[in-house]
């Protein structure tokens, strides 16, 4: 079973949520968890993640901005991953997350 295939399937359906997951020795963000990190943290860097099946993109969080993440939001840790709920003032619609998306494919 392909673990990134399953994270993206969960991400298409994420709303109002970041998923933090550990992935290659790093807590990584992809897809609607990444774009909710990019609203809450502006400076933070989005790269193409390197697989040969699947052009995606994700967030690579160090541990001073998962420290941050812990201190200042609700958090639940579960067997595959962090869950941090999103204030609903952040969650941006199906269009900003299809532009973001789009400024990604272009920009990296």
């Amino acid at each position: 079973m392909n673990i990134l295939n399953d994270i993206l399937e969960k991400e298409g359906d994420n709303r109002g949520s970041v998923y933090l997951y550990c992935l290659e020795d790093s807590w990584k963000a992809f897809g609607y968890s990444a774009f909710y990190l990019s609203l809450l943290y502006p400076g933070m860097k989005i790269v193409k993640y390197d697989n040969p099946d699947i052009i995606c993109f994700c967030m690579c969080i160090s541990d001073d901005c998962l420290m941050e993440i812990f201190e200042m939001s609700r958090i639940y840790v579960g067997n595959e991953c962090i869950e941090m709920k999103v204030p609903e003032r952040i969650c941006g619609g199906e269009n900003e997350y299809v532009k973001w998306c789009n400024e990604l494919c272009l920009n990296l």
